[in-house]
């Protein structure tokens, strides 16, 4: 290849120009998304409004002093919280500006952008433009695994994807000798380790091996004689700084623990417990592989669907949500050998070559696979049993571990030669370019409060409503009768409190997510507030009056479903209800699901309702023809909007039963824990 003469190269060949666009590209896609996001009207549903009530709280009369309610509560048998507020904080001042809809979505972005610039400041110090294009390159990847609609989600095992790969980059740095990166360590480590608790193991690693290597630096630099005084004087300095980050990173919890309910002393007590049936070391081991040394490795195939539904089984993994299909001991083991034996082989080399850069890279990474590998394996699996949010420090981490192989190549390759450096970074912007361009279409995984997006529209309809409720209240929310994982019952308290409506709670479980100052006392509230769905949406109760209604169908679909209704229960009335071989196998070994609310396995006499017939076509376990099969989906189409999204919210007296019961005992959140 002939070199370029510098007088006649492009100004765009210029290495210290392409690694800057390379972080531009990298941004790109979060701004991206999140404006169309902005414009469109998202706002937070589910579990992503408890986040928009705390942030707005940071700066009201609830100051928030920890984090989420956390369902390992349930594991542990009583109710503790995420350590700190941290991330409500984060996000309060964008959501005080924007307001609690938009502004939400505006402070996790605000939160990826910040990681991303991080990042490239992190590998800009340790190696230069190079270093900058190979993250950007990985970090881009990783946002295209993800997904564009998770680029601006505020749930914490998703906003903390990008905020964990910053700070393997940050430890990564302390271990050569960043003195400056020490108080970011410190203040990205405390958002990680107070907002969820299966960091708890990861960050302290990764943290003590960044504190030894960092000692291990300045020790040698004083052996050469640097100035052993000045190096002093600047650690005491940046020590302070960094005490002085963690001291203010920990108030709000300190506070909690020495005024209120002692949350660090019970997580403490916690740690301390066995919580029972956990997933394992050898199902760690799997878990590990399946994303770092296992294709579709951390893409986004991956990030969608790795751990899929599993039920109970001899090779399917614990029990529960999330550790489906998973690969074999055997196969694990040897794949993710291979992928520890490349990295330390590349620090290895690194080391021999005087790259100690690349070489604390790659212990870094196997600090971080062996944190994670104690970390899954802690992981219960009890009551939710396992999910794959639990799991999202697995993608950041396998993010890395690629940089670590990818920067120790490319500085064997382009040691002292100029020209081979900027062909690779020129190589590597146009890699990031490519991902962020493919990031760019609107995409969901589907995955946590994304899964409910549908709602949106909806609760767009009931928050307009809901200004004729304006100067009412103070009210008790009733979470009587409310569904597990439902999206609308925090998007109502969120636009309750945007209204200045005070609410209050009765549930254990909610006084924790919300704060104290929300508990219903019994006589802070004389009006109760709760929704209804589907057909019950539909009827105002003796002492009731409905303040805002959405129908899940509009007028022609409604008479479309009922027309249905009736032209099912006809068919089934009529006898023509026939099982094929595969039904009439499982019926033979009792293992239909219940018909008609009868035991499982009984005959198709009791089969008396539209929705059993639609269950056992959904189980192909009917022989019907064509013209059947589609007028049974067009069914189970229409009636699972109508109720899922036709929703009254209705105003009541608190009856005296339920002032009695100041605080119940039902299950802590109604979301998917934290």
């Amino acid at each position: 290849m002939t070199r370029l003469d510098s007088a006649r190269r492009p100004r765009w060949y210029d290495m210290n120009r392409v690694w800057v666009w390379t972080v531009a590209l990298a941004v790109l896609p979060v701004v991206i998304a999140t404006t169309r996001a902005v414009l469109d009207g998202w706002l937070p549903i589910g579990d992503n409004a408890f986040f928009a009530i705390r942030a707005r709280d940071v700066f009201g009369s609830h100051i928030p002093l920890l984090g989420t309610w956390t369902s390992a509560s349930l594991t542990f048998g009583h109710n503790i919280n995420n350590p700190g507020a941290l991330l409500f904080d984060v996000y309060a001042l964008p959501t005080l500006v924007f307001g609690s809809r938009v502004g939400i979505a505006i402070a996790a972005a605000g939160l990826n952008i910040g990681a991303i610039l991080g990042i490239a400041w992190a590998a800009y110090r340790r190696g230069g433009g190079l270093l900058v294009a190979s993250a950007m390159a990985v970090t881009t990847i990783l946002g295209w695994s993800m997904g564009s609609e998770l680029l601006f989600d505020p749930w914490q095992p998703h906003s903390l994807v990008l905020p964990f790969l910053l700070y393997l980059f940050l430890t990564w740095s302390l271990a050569c000798g960043d003195l400056p990166a020490l108080p970011w360590t410190v203040g990205v480590a405390s958002l990680l380790v107070q907002t969820h608790l299966t960091y708890t193991y990861l960050v302290p690693a990764l943290g003590l091996w960044g504190l030894v290597g960092l000692g291990v630096t300045l020790r040698s630099r004083r052996g050469v004689g640097t100035g052993s005084a000045s190096t002093r004087r600047r650690v005491l300095l940046t020590a302070s700084v960094a005490a002085a980050v963690g001291a203010l990173c920990w108030l709000q919890p300190l506070v909690e623990q020495v005024s209120r309910d002692n949350n660090l002393s019970r997580l403490t007590e916690s740690a301390r417990v066995s919580p029972g049936a956990v997933v394992g070391t050898t199902h760690s081991v799997q878990v590990i592989a399946k994303v770092l040394s296992l294709p579709p490795f951390f893409l986004r195939p991956s990030f969608e669907s790795a751990f899929e539904p599993a039920a109970a089984g001899p090779d399917g993994g614990p029990a529960g949500l999330g550790l489906a299909s998973l690969p074999s001991l055997s196969i694990a083991t040897a794949s993710l050998g291979v992928w520890v034996a490349v990295i330390a082989g590349a620090g290895w080399l690194a080391r021999r070559s005087g790259d100690h850069t690349s070489a604390r890279a790659a212990v870094t990474a196997l600090v971080g696979l062996g944190a994670g590998i104690i970390t899954a394996a802690r992981i219960p699996t009890e009551v939710f049993g396992v999910a794959a949010h639990q799991f999202r420090w697995l993608w950041p981490l396998a993010a890395f571990a690629t940089f670590t192989a990818l920067a120790a190549l490319l500085s064997t390759l382009t040691r002292r030669d100029t020209e081979r450096s900027r062909i690779a970074v020129l190589g590597l912007a146009s890699a990031v370019g490519l991902f962020a361009a493919l990031t760019l279409p609107a995409y969901n995984p589907q995955a946590g409060p994304g899964e409910s997006t549908w709602a949106i529209a909806v609760m767009r309809d009931i928050d307009r409503q809901l200004a004729s409720i304006e100067g009412d209240g103070p009210f008790l929310y009733d979470f009587r009768d409310v569904a597990f994982a439902e999206p609308y019952s925090t998007p109502i308290m969120a636009e309750l409190q945007r209204r200045d409506i005070e609410f209050f709670v009765n549930n254990r479980g909610l006084i924790r997510q919300l704060g104290p100052a929300r508990q219903f006392s019994g006589h802070n509230a004389d009006e109760r507030i709760f929704y209804r769905l589907g057909d019950a949406a539909m009827e105002t109760r003796a002492g009731e009056r409905r303040v805002a209604f959405h129908p899940g169908l509009d007028r022609t679909e409604r008479l479309e479903r009922d027309r249905l209704d009736e032209e099912v229960q006809n068919f089934i009335a009529d006898g023509n209800v026939r099982l094929n071989a595969k039904g009439r196998r499982l019926l033979a070994a009792g293992e239909l699901p219940s018909l008609g609310g009868t035991a499982p396995g009984t005959d198709l006499e009791h089969l008396a309702r539209p929705a059993d017939l639609v269950m056992l076509a959904d189980l192909d376990t009917l022989s019907i023809d064509q013209r059947w099969t589609t007028r049974l989906e067009r069914f189970r189409e229409l009636s699972e909007r109508f109720q899922r999204e036709t929703i009254g919210v209705f105003v009541a007296p608190i009856d005296p039963a339920t002032r009695d019961a100041v605080a119940g005992d039902g299950r802590g959140d109604t979301g998917r824990g934290a």
